[in-house]
């Protein structure tokens, strides 16, 4: 009797398993969530789709909305774990920096939309922390603002 119920639940298991493969891979490309960072002039908003019908990778995409003006919506690389952490921040010409492990994107402003840029290799200071893009207790994708600073014990 033992012996029965153990091959049932052997035998059973693989084809639980494809069954769930087969149903969860209709989520690769779906919508998984966003978070929008506003800024002045600018609204920056990261977006993560589902890239693996099971495992926690996504696809992440950056759009940049320019206040009166138009937007720019670049893909910016795939997240297969531990690239959830995305810093912002802005350079010293003005635009703004978005961070990850893979590189930077630049989005500066321009006269009818934002131009977004993805520079692999640049490494620019971040001279203005404007706060990240991270996951939260749920594990949603959220922007957190960076806290002011103390300086000569005034607040700015």
């Amino acid at each position: 009797m033992a012996a029965g119920a153990l091959l049932l639940i052997v035998a059973g298991l693989p084809i639980l398993l494809v069954g769930w493969m087969m149903w969860s891979n209709d989520r690769v490309g779906e919508f998984r969530d966003a978070a929008t960072a506003e800024l002045p002039g600018l609204s920056v908003t990261l977006e993560r789709r589902f890239a693996h019908p099971f495992l926690a990778e996504y696809y992440r995409s950056l759009t940049v909305k320019q206040a009166g003006g138009g937007e720019a919506r670049l893909d910016i690389g795939m997240d297969t774990g531990g690239l959830t952490r995305v810093g912002v921040c802005r350079s010293g010409t003005g635009s703004i920096l978005v961070h990850d492990a893979l590189g930077t994107t630049e989005a500066a402003t321009g006269t009818t939309a934002p131009l977004l840029a993805r520079r692999p290799a640049l490494k620019e200071k971040c001279p203005a922390f404007l706060g990240s893009f991270d996951v939260d207790a749920k594990h949603d994708l959220a922007f957190t603002p960076a806290m002011p600073t103390l300086k000569d014990g005034h607040r700015p």
